[in-house]
């Protein structure tokens, strides 16, 4: 991550309060350590970390969005029709830890859907999934601000009725 182009993404991402969203995949790129570096470097600049940084434990991410409110985590690909253990959640629902992390810091999690690697067919069951075992299982507020409002507000749309 530390590279010109990318040093020159955020340059720009943070003269101008915009974003940087990393799609990490296995810890090839975007690891835990580079992350903090570009959150602490560039501290207007979002930086959106695609399936919540999925080679860092949940503590990790704790530490990471407690350290950094310029961070947040887009959950996809996270449930069981992406990886057959379900990293965030399962068929039981949201795993008890990560309920933890996304209470504590409900203004850094977004829901996204990613039908990645032939799964546009089941987009459907993507957003069912999100709609069944991840999203009931946190309070009502962070819900709300996970499933959207989050959303509305660090990207300026317009708001929902």
């Amino acid at each position: 991550m530390d590279s010109p182009v990318v040093d020159k993404m955020y340059e720009m991402a943070n003269r101008h309060k915009g974003f940087v969203q990393i799609h990490s995949m296995g810890g090839i790129f975007g690891g835990f350590e580079e992350v903090k570096v570009m959150a602490t470097r560039y501290p207007h600049a979002l930086t959106i970390l695609s399936h919540c940084l999925p080679a860092s434990s949940f503590q990790e991410v704790d530490q990471l969005l407690s350290e950094h409110p310029n961070i947040v985590c887009e959950v996809s690909a996270q449930g069981k029709i992406h990886m057959p253990l379900g990293r965030m959640f399962d068929e039981n629902g949201l795993k008890s830890v990560w309920v933890d992390v996304i209470e504590k810091h409900p203004e850094q999690f977004f829901v996204g859907t990613d039908p990645c690697c032939g799964l546009d067919p089941r987009y459907g069951e993507i957003v069912e999934e999100l709609r069944t075992r991840f999203l009931p299982y946190l309070k009502p507020e962070t819900m709300k601000r996970v499933a959207y409002q989050n959303a509305v507000e660090r990207f300026a749309l317009p708001a929902l009725d």
